[in-house]
């Protein structure tokens, strides 16, 4: 990675495909080690940027390391879930599959920015995590309780495995390189990215209330200007009556402009 001449070939790539065939590849070297083998893939495609070779690998090491550093008889276990797909399905498109990597994507860039400034300054971690949980708490007594929920679930899942794997030894490279405390200042990466997507998401459900509220009092003032029966038909609409009711006032101007000159009139 650290190579010039290396570089990431990025393409559309089925990461559910992709993960199936690395596990079908160490299926036996697992079960031969002693383990069992638990595999929970969606059947549906799911495409991501992100070159494959790489991306293989990566999921090849952590099978190899799982199948080495086991110990008999225990289980491991490759479940791949796609959380935006899951929302977007459970709340009937209410929260799209973008909001929810618009949300993430904040959340995780912002957290990586913070444990970067902790490392160059040597802020303690509790002067964020604190006010950061106290606002998500706070928050999350003006959101619908749907947005709570995903927000608390984006969380985990941002930082889940890869996120340990990649973050923390990015966290602890940075510090040995400007010569911090690894102790103090390295660790807890892992807890800003579980932390910042709590607020993130929220803020979506915060804005999609507020848009909602928005558009049912225009609704309300809709409604207001037309009468409609008991089929729900309109039987009268102010708005259009007083739009006629204007143009021929109009009209009946312009008649009045029409009339001939006072030369032309004849005094009877």
């Amino acid at each position: 990675m650290e190579n010039a001449d290396f570089h990431l070939q990025l393409k559309q790539v089925d990461i559910c495909e992709l993960t199936r065939q690395i596990c079908a590849e160490f299926y036996e070297d697992i079960l031969t080690a002693g383990l069992s083998f638990e595999i929970d893939i969606p059947e549906t495609p799911y495409y991501v940027q992100a070159d494959e070779e790489a991306m293989g690998r990566v999921i090849g090491n952590l099978l190899s390391n799982a199948g080495k550093y086991n110990q008999t008889g225990e289980q491991v276990g490759v479940k791949l879930s796609v959380l935006k797909k899951q929302v977007e399905e459970i709340s009937s498109g209410r929260i799209t599959q973008t909001s929810i990597g618009i949300g993430l994507s904040v959340g995780v860039a912002v957290s990586v920015g913070i444990a970067m400034l902790r490392i160059l300054t040597g802020i303690p971690l509790m002067w964020f995590m604190i006010p950061g949980y106290a606002i998500s708490l706070l928050i999350s007594f003006f959101v619908p309780p749907l947005y709570t929920g995903v927000a608390f679930d984006s969380g985990g899942v941002a930082s889940g495995p890869m996120t340990t794997t990649f973050l923390l030894p990015f966290a602890v490279g940075a510090c040995t390189a400007v010569g911090g405390n690894l102790l103090t200042d390295a660790f807890g990466i892992v807890a800003m990215v579980a932390m910042t997507p709590l607020i993130a998401i929220q803020i979506l459900g915060l804005v999609y209330k507020l848009r909602r509220a928005s558009a049912h009092k225009h609704d309300d003032k809709v409604e207001d200007t037309v009468i409609t029966n008991t089929d729900g038909q309109i039987v009268m609409d102010f708005d259009s009556i007083a739009a006629e009711a204007a143009a021929e006032a109009a009209e009946g101007d312009g008649e009045s402009e029409k009339i001939a000159p006072d030369d032309d009139i004849i005094d009877l």
